[in-house]
């Protein structure tokens, strides 16, 4: 009984907490990766730089 809800609890935490990170970290490196991306391209090939 309590160890099943524990255990369930746990893994549901673990999973979530893991899921949000990932999707966070994922969002970040993209939006970050993107932004350098389009801001260099686009300095380069206006001569910004």
């Amino acid at each position: 009984g309590l160890g099943l809800g524990l255990g369930l609890g746990l893994g549901l935490g673990l999973g979530l907490g893991l899921g949000l990170g990932l999707g966070l970290g994922l969002g970040l490196g993209l939006g970050l990766g993107l932004g350098l991306g389009l801001g260099l391209g686009f300095g380069f090939r206006f001569g910004y730089l």
